[in-house]
């Protein structure tokens, strides 16, 4: 059943505007521009009240809103009070969420956490931190033991370049190789000499 958008402005005693909207206000079918009730609205005397009746509402889409945003931010702007207590239950939110102020833009608010949860990762944190120097300082111990024992195992920097031994492709059993920021040289000893 196709029904023809109906628009309607009349005013009524006390300063109100009554806006009837009435029929099938989809994209499809074009939707009236908001300038007719917002010319209405700014005519003088403004109106201190707009109500919005939708009774006879067959339909709506996003179009009825992108209508109603226009209007109601008008108002907001010229200070007039908006009743739509009687627009169809799904428009209601919108406009409503969308418009709280005149030119009054809200950013996110952050997310507060709870003060249990922020000392909850505190502590979890801190124990992490423990468990880690623990694990370094059980590393070093053990690798003070095995150079003690003379069973260390040294690994070679990137930064040093091997002796000239290491050129021709052989190892003495007790290389060294020198740093080539001129650093004393480390030794490390074979699996041989270990064996020992």
């Amino acid at each position: 059943m196709n029904q023809v958008v109906q628009l309607a402005c009349a005013r009524g005693p006390e300063g109100t505007l009554r806006v009837a909207l009435g029929g099938e206000w989809k994209l499809a079918r074009g939707v009236p521009a908001p300038r007719l009730v917002i010319q209405e609205i700014e005519r003088s005397p403004l109106p201190r009240r707009v109500i919005f009746e939708t009774g006879v509402l067959a339909g709506w889409d996003s179009g009825l809103l992108t209508f109603l945003v226009a209007v109601l931010s008008r108002c907001t702007r010229l200070g007039v009070e908006v009743d739509s207590t009687r627009v169809a239950r799904g428009c209601q939110a919108a406009p409503r969420t969308r418009h709280r102020g005149a030119g009054e833009i809200r950013p996110p608010q952050p997310e507060v956490e709870p003060v249990l949860a922020r000392v909850g990762d505190a502590a979890i944190r801190r124990w992490m931190g423990v468990c880690d120097m623990l694990a370094f300082i059980g590393d070093a111990f053990l690798s003070l033991l095995r150079c003690l024992a003379g069973k260390a195992r040294f690994r070679r920097s990137t930064s040093c370049s091997p002796s000239r031994t290491a050129a021709r492709g052989r190892f003495p059993s007790s290389r060294s190789s020198t740093c080539s920021s001129g650093s004393t040289p480390f030794i490390r000893r074979s699996p041989r000499s270990l064996a020992a």
